[in-house]
């Protein structure tokens, strides 16, 4: 949660509800996916905001906007480091299963050749490089905390 509020009654307009509500903290927000830079951009403008000359200082509530990346999005630390992996062929789809559980962690596209996935649990990890018929499989990968100088190629 990045923003909560409605200031207490001493912020009240009686006499126009739309004034009440861009006092009260009423707004609207934006979200806009980058998926080139996998980053999200939050924004968060007043509800009586100038849409057609548009101002952030004045429409934009303070703070805003927020970027975060996509890797953030689950709001937590991921700190378990699998080794770096390196791919023969770029921009391939990667999947990540958890080998004790049978659960898939995570599912992207890696950005170039090479990637080291930051995990938000420890243990023993397989990845699937690929897609349709042409995939290949690593398995027995270890997470380390905080740091991980292992590396893996795959040929695909």
């Amino acid at each position: 949660v990045y923003a909560l509020g409605n200031p207490g009654k001493i912020t009240v307009d009686r006499n126009s509800r739309y004034n009440n509500a861009q006092i009260r903290v009423s707004g609207f927000g934006f979200v806009t996916f980058d998926q080139k830079e996998r980053t999200i951009d939050i924004d968060s403008w007043r509800f009586l905001a100038d849409v057609e000359d548009p101002n952030p200082i004045r429409d934009q509530f303070p703070g805003w906007p927020h970027q975060i990346s996509q890797f953030d999005n689950l709001g937590m630390s991921a700190d378990n480091i699998l080794p770096e992996i390196t791919v023969n062929q770029p921009n391939q789809l990667m999947q990540i299963w958890n080998e004790k559980t049978g659960e898939l962690v995570q599912i992207y596209r890696i950005k170039g050749s090479t990637v080291q996935p930051n995990l938000h649990e420890t243990g023993t990890f397989k990845i699937i490089i690929g897609e349709n018929d042409n995939q290949k499989e690593a398995t027995g990968l270890k997470t380390q905390k905080g740091n991980n100088t292992e590396k893996v190629s795959i040929d695909i």
